[in-house]
């Protein structure tokens, strides 16, 4: 039973694979932006987190960054976040909720399923993931 689950998930990575190397034949609609260096995938279902991460990106030398937020919390919060990174001068390209779960164990989304959620939302070359709480040095 176990091979038929890795059967699915080499075809699953094959399939993402193709489709962020740019191989499947569709073509971008409009004009689209050069990815960003960096995907900064921050993820949070705390109250009141925005303000240490989003304060060291203020201060970072480089700008080519986009910032993607994966907020499980109260979806109010949504506002102050996009809010507090114009402000801030902060990339911020998207705001989300976790995609749901397909297993139905658990309703909660959880740390991994945030992750997921922001992974498939990045453009940048490279990938970093951040907690709420962390503060990144000016030279990030």
């Amino acid at each position: 039973m176990r091979g038929g689950y890795v059967g699915r998930f080499v075809l699953v990575c094959s399939i993402l694979l193709t489709l962020a190397s740019g191989e499947h034949g569709q073509e971008p609609v409009g004009e689209t932006a050069p990815p960003p260096a960096l995907s900064i995938v921050l993820f949070t279902n705390r109250p009141g987190v925005y303000d240490v991460a989003f304060h060291s990106l203020a201060l970072q030398i480089s700008d080519d960054y986009e910032v993607i937020v994966v907020d499980d919390g109260d979806p109010a919060r949504r506002s102050h976040a996009m809010q507090l990174a114009k402000r801030l001068g902060i990339n911020l390209q998207h705001i989300v909720r976790s995609k749901r779960k397909t297993s139905a164990l658990s309703a909660k989304g959880g740390e991994a399923n945030a992750v997921n959620t922001g992974l498939l939302l990045a453009r940048g070359r490279a990938v970093t993931l951040l907690n709420d709480f962390t503060w990144l040095p000016p030279h990030f």
